[in-house]
């Protein structure tokens, strides 16, 4: 009996040792996945698409934008200037005066600048004209429009797009600058609507020249480090003449 007991053990043993030897089989599996995450992880990442395509045909139209609104500065004759004109100012009002330098700016950088997205800085150099318009509403505009509760917002709205292209004092700043500057001189004051307009007018232009307020502070620091070297040299050598 203790023969045939030890005669049953050794097959299953060795049952047992054929069960283990697939084993092997499966970390030989995870190598090509561990491979293949390696490879992943290695693989340079693809160069970032420009968010401004087609820079020519925009840069052409812009241009032509900036000629078009240059003559609508000076006359209203021809259908397309005529009407291109009196949309503009209906909308900025007095701002029209300055969008062909944006236009032109807006260009230039689309032709010099090709490293990173130009699209926050056009927009603020655009907007800029809006707080020009507003500016020069709430400062040269004499003309008295109803308010918004007693007329509602359509009749408002349409008063001041009708009143953008009028000369002189009684030109609004267009829909979108007279509803601004009329919004911030009712909240604050005149003054007040004055000092936000200008702020925000100084924020959109650091944006479109790409200027923050540390880089002109250090370059202040620069040339005033340079300008106190040039002052120490300069005493040096007065001291040495003088000995």
């Amino acid at each position: 009996m203790a023969t045939t007991n030890n005669g049953n053990k050794k097959p299953a043993a060795a049952g047992k040792s054929g069960q283990k030897k697939p084993a092997p089989s499966k970390s030989g599996q995870r190598k090509p996945a561990s491979g293949g995450s390696r490879t992943r992880q290695t693989r340079p990442p693809e160069p970032a698409k420009d968010p401004i395509g087609a820079r020519g045909a925009k840069t052409l139209l812009l241009l032509l934008l900036a000629v078009f609104s240059l003559i609508g500065c000076f006359t209203g004759e021809g259908v397309f200037i005529g009407a291109f004109r009196e949309f503009v100012m209906g909308l900025i009002g007095k701002g029209f005066y300055f969008l062909p330098a944006a236009l032109a700016f807006c260009a230039l950088m689309l032709v010099f600048v090709h490293d990173r997205p130009l699209g926050g800085r056009i927009t603020c150099t655009l907007l800029l004209t809006v707080i020009a318009g507003a500016l020069i509403h709430l400062f040269g505009c004499t003309a008295r429009f109803p308010a918004e509760g007693q007329t509602g917002f359509m009749s408002l709205a349409g008063s001041l797009y009708s009143a953008g292209p009028l000369k002189g004092a009684e030109g609004s700043g267009g829909v979108i600058g007279g509803l601004l500057s009329m919004g911030l001189a009712k909240m604050l004051n005149r003054v007040g609507a004055a000092i936000v307009l200008l702020l925000l007018g100084g924020f959109l232009l650091f944006v479109s020249l790409n200027v923050t307020v540390s880089a002109l502070i250090e370059r202040s620091r620069e040339k005033a480090a340079v300008k106190a070297e040039e002052w120490r040299l300069k005493r040096e050598e007065e001291q040495q003449k003088a000995e």
